[in-house]
């Protein structure tokens, strides 16, 4: 897997609460880091 659970940086990898940076906070998919917030993938 990766670093963490599944990669994932906080609770499905979502830099705050469900990843809102803006607007859902679609910082790319979904507002997370890279696909669905996962650090690496799955």
């Amino acid at each position: 897997m990766s670093n963490k659970y599944f990669g994932h940086d906080n609770e499905l990898g979502d830099k705050n609460t469900l990843g809102d940076f803006n607007e859902l906070g679609n910082k790319n998919k979904f507002g997370n880091e890279n696909t669905f917030g996962h650090e690496n993938t799955f």
